[in-house]
């Protein structure tokens, strides 16, 4: 049984993040970070395109296509991959932003957008963290079917035959419900 709560518990808290919005927000802020990466891309290889795509059939892997991969994740390396067999043009992020690098310094306009949107999935990843921190907290003091229950009404159909009259009821703390309401958007209650 104390597998099942566990199990349940967890399957509440990733319906809750879900729930939450906070996957559709991130991939927002993703694709934004990766349009300023591609903007620094084409400032500075943008004019070598051209030139790139004119290269013989035989030094590109599989395709003569010319990919321009975004941003795998934040603080990472970003790069223009040209399909060649040994041969990648990668820039480290760091190297960008510091004194000078391709004509580029921290205060160009392409370079402040790039750390905004940065900045900002920075802080939507945040925001999901401290969710699920505040949400373990709450479901963590979960220990019967009782408790699930009142959090989850629809799983009682599917705890039901689980459920031991035995053990007794252990009220969850309020506080902890409206904590987790307000850091998931919901309206906060008082009255549990």
């Amino acid at each position: 049984m104390t597998r099942i709560t566990k199990y349940t518990r967890e399957l509440m808290l990733d319906e809750l993040i879900k729930n939450g919005k906070f996957a559709e927000n991130i991939q927002a802020k993703e694709q934004a970070l990766k349009q300023a990466g591609h903007e620094i891309y084409l400032k500075i290889f943008g004019k070598y395109l051209d030139d790139i795509k004119k290269l013989p059939e035989l030094l590109f892997n599989r395709t003569r296509e010319i990919r321009l991969d975004g941003i795998e994740s934040p603080n990472s390396s970003f790069m223009l991959r040209v399909e060649l067999p040994d041969y990648h043009v990668c820039l480290a992020f760091g190297t960008v932003i510091g004194k000078n690098f391709h004509g580029l310094t921290k205060d160009d306009e392409i370079i402040k957008k790039y750390l905004a949107a940065e900045q900002a999935y920075d802080d939507e990843f945040s925001k999901m963290k401290q969710a699920r921190r505040d949400a373990e907290v709450m479901l963590s003091g979960i220990n019967t079917f009782k408790q699930l229950w009142k959090l989850w009404p629809e799983s009682q159909s599917l705890l039901g035959k689980f459920e031991n009259q035995d053990k007794p009821n252990y009220p969850l703390v309020p506080q902890n419900i409206v904590n987790i309401n307000a850091a998931f958007g919901l309206p906060v209650e008082n009255n549990l």
